[in-house]
């Protein structure tokens, strides 16, 4: 599985060079980006908790008419996620430590980018939770590609609902050095719906070749950019999350009582994202990891860890 990863990681990185030798003789309004975030980035033998998920993303460059904006991206996502549980051998009450849960969703986010170096985000996300999610399906298959072992457990999943939730996000820049090689921002969103009830604070801190949010990869404003300056930065994002309600957890809202009942989830919890991004040419590379306490208290282990890979193409 390790061999697998790492050829992952060198056939994006060999794409990189091949964009160089194209010129930006015009704005690229659009990106096509995929994502998708494993615990086996890690190049360990965890399996657990958050074990897959995958998004694919169509984000194109709106027109900016005001003299405040200095951008606008909307924002078009498709994706999956599964939860696993561990197993717990019968020494409690239940069989496992979290709920198996599969979540499919679709959304739309209008990013707007101000001078003063702020980004504001409305998002809109409609989601299934249960078997028509298909986490059951997609992971077998998955499995039986790469030949490892097959997951129990998906027989007493979170069962179907569906819901709507909506989010708001806001970032700003608080310093920046002179050369651009450094800066700290602030980051607060919230999110409430029928499938999510949180909110979320960060101090999101980068170091590298840095462009303003309006032209950066970090904030999604490169889409629709006039620069055409390589951009690679490393960053480190230490964040608290609120968590009200997780469907993934507690079950649709409107549902049986019965995951409610069984499962609590933390009302709190600390979290450390570190990574970093390459935006050359025409595309975008990055890798990151997340580090977080559990989610539900009855987990077995206190603390979750998983990484992320992203390729974007900008058209």
């Amino acid at each position: 599985m390790k061999i697998i990863v790492l050829r992952i990681v060198c056939l994006l990185v060999g794409i990189l060079p091949l964009q160089l030798a194209l010129s930006q003789s015009k704005i690229l309004k659009s990106e096509i980006a995929i994502q998708n975030d494993n615990d086996v980035y890690l190049l360990t033998s965890q399996d657990r908790y958050y074990t897959n998920g995958i998004n694919i993303n169509y984000r194109l460059g709106l027109k900016s008419d005001t003299s405040k904006v200095k951008n606008r991206v909307l924002d078009i996502e498709l994706g999956q996620k599964m939860y696993n549980g561990v197993n717990l051998y019968n020494t409690r009450s239940s069989q496992w430590d979290r709920p198996f849960a599969a979540y499919l969703y679709l959304s739309g986010e209008l990013n707007q980018y101000y001078r003063q170096e702020q980004v504001l985000s409305l998002k809109v996300e409609f989601g299934q939770v249960g078997p028509l999610a298909k986490g059951k399906e997609v992971q077998k298959i998955i499995h039986q590609v790469f030949n490892i072992y097959e997951v129990s457990g998906w027989e007493g999943q979170i069962p179907n609902a569906f819901g709507v939730d909506l989010g708001l996000k806001y970032q700003r820049l608080f310093y920046r050095s002179s050369g651009r090689s450094f800066e700290i921002s602030g980051v607060g969103s919230g999110t409430l719906g029928m499938n999510h009830v949180n909110a979320n604070i960060g101090l999101p801190i980068r170091w590298g070749r840095l462009r303003s949010f309006y032209h950066s990869a970090f904030t999604k404003g490169h889409v629709q950019s006039t620069k055409t300056d390589r951009e690679l930065f490393f960053y480190y994002i230490p964040s608290l999350y609120y968590h009200g309600y997780n469907s993934t957890i507690q079950g649709g809202i409107g549902n049986d009582k019965t995951f409610r009942d069984q499962y609590t989830i933390e009302k709190f919890m600390p979290s450390h994202k570190v990574g970093f991004m390459l935006a050359s040419g025409r595309s975008t590379l990055g890798l990151s990891y997340v580090f977080q306490s559990r989610e539900a208290k009855e987990m077995l282990y206190g603390t979750h860890q998983y990484g992320s890979l992203f390729y974007g193409l900008r058209f």
